[in-house]
């Protein structure tokens, strides 16, 4: 099996998932934990859950969509992650991101500063994190929403 869809139901676990799985969408179920990730999974859609951290990512991880959990730190991002939305957790910082990383949403969260922003980003969504006071010299192609306002 590669593709796994079992959101929207009451799942409060996963079984051990099949190494040959590539996309796994699990949100909006009362997961508290994720087991072991398969080393080849590319797409990992786990929002509106309870959880309050991340196994291991899979290295080959292209999308982490873990937005509405109670995720405190996020683990090691992978090189080749181009999407990461984590957007209303509990994250005080914002973990190093790859060069490969081109949309963070990263806003509603307890983040307190920004800084090393790979220059490949294109959109970054990092409003209502209330403690958060400057933001780092951005580059120009950069869209960012701040507190519900575009600045381009």
């Amino acid at each position: 099996m590669e593709f796994l869809s079992c959101g929207r139901n009451l799942l409060n676990s996963l079984p051990i998932l099949p190494q040959q799985l590539r996309d796994l969408e699990c949100g909006e179920n009362s997961l508290v934990f994720l087991p072991t990730l398969p080393a080849g999974l590319i797409n990992l859609h786990c929002q509106f859950n309870q959880l309050l951290s991340l196994p291991v990512l899979s290295d080959s991880l292209k999308v982490l969509n873990c937005r509405y959990n109670l995720i405190t730190s996020l683990p090691i991002i992978p090189e080749k992650l181009e999407f990461l939305a984590f957007r209303n957790n509990q994250i005080f910082n914002i973990p190093l991101l790859p060069s490969t990383v081109k949309m963070l949403e990263c806003n509603e969260n307890q983040i307190i500063s920004v800084t090393n922003l790979p220059d490949s980003l294109v959109y970054l969504d990092i409003s209502n994190n209330l403690n958060l006071t400057c933001l780092p010299f951005l580059i120009i192609r950069i869209s960012v929403q701040f507190i519900g306002t575009t600045l381009d």
